[in-house]
């Protein structure tokens, strides 16, 4: 038996098509299996629905607006932040040096 997406997938169910060609009657685990399926693809879909159309509450919603001023500004301003601490690190010049170095350097090839 192996798993397959949320159910499990049975010797009834490998032989199905096998079933049908020979107009025997589908087997119950076989149903049970298909309605189970049905129930977990269903409610995958309504959890994706409902967390699509989740609540529109974010505070920092404002800042998918890229070009807007407020959130260029935020931007600089954590920027400014995080510029801070690492001028702040002892090791800062040399990395600086060096990510520079990497920067301005042609390819070899």
């Amino acid at each position: 038996m192996r798993i397959v997406g949320c159910f499990r997938l049975t010797r009834d169910l490998q032989a199905w098509p096998f079933d049908l060609i020979r107009d025997k009657p589908m087997n119950t685990s076989v149903l049970s299996t298909a309605l189970r399926s049905i129930a977990c693809f269903t409610s995958a879909a309504l959890l994706q629905e409902r967390t699509a159309a989740g609540p529109a509450d974010d505070p920092f919603l404002w800042l998918e607006e890229i070009e807007a001023p407020r959130a260029l500004a935020w931007a600089r301003a954590e920027n400014d932040k995080t510029l801070g601490v690492f001028q702040s690190d002892p090791r800062y010049r040399r990395f600086y040096e060096e990510a520079l170095t990497i920067l301005q350097a042609k390819e070899a090839g």
